[in-house]
């Protein structure tokens, strides 16, 4: 479900890095930001294939198989294909909000704004969801008591 609202994100930003080469002030572009717009560009593109993989394996799989009870595609290759896609795409935000803050702001500026979306990116997309699934599994375990923000464990009546 969660690739259903990343997909589309991820393609329109893919369609403005195709159209950005074509505007006419991109033959002014000094060759450093050149470079960082490609690598951009192509790892936007493969995100992308990487984020639509697990929709285009599952179909594949699907038609192959004659059992009806054997359908399913391992989770395992769609999961990796959508976190190597999501990381990628991290990447590819980061970059794009690099090339933008470069052309408007100053390069120790750019960088700053860069590290701030790193940070901000790590910590929504990778660190919280960890911090709470943590949580939950301490709250799940009847063997671990949370108290002034330490786990002690509990000793069971003798």
């Amino acid at each position: 479900m969660s690739l259903r609202t990343f997909v589309p994100g991820t393609s329109v930003l893919f369609a403005f890095l195709i159209a950005v080469p074509f505007k006419s002030g991109f033959a002014n572009v000094d060759v450093s930001t050149v470079r960082v717009f490609y690598a951009t560009f192509v790892l936007s593109a493969v995100a992308t294939a990487l984020l639509i993989a697990p929709s285009v394996q599952q179909r594949v799989h699907w038609q192959s198989r004659k059992n009806f009870e054997s359908r399913d595609l391992p989770v395992g290759v769609a999961l990796v294909t959508a976190n190597i896609g999501t990381l990628l795409m991290g990447v590819v935000i980061v970059l794009s909000v690099y090339l933008i803050a470069k052309v408007v702001l100053s390069f120790s500026m750019a960088v700053t704004v860069v590290v701030v979306a790193c940070v901000f990116a790590v910590t929504c997309w990778y660190v919280l969801p960890l911090v709470v699934e943590r949580r939950r599994r301490f709250d799940a375990d009847d063997s671990v008591t949370p108290r002034r923000g330490l786990l002690l464990r509990r000793h069971p009546a003798k």
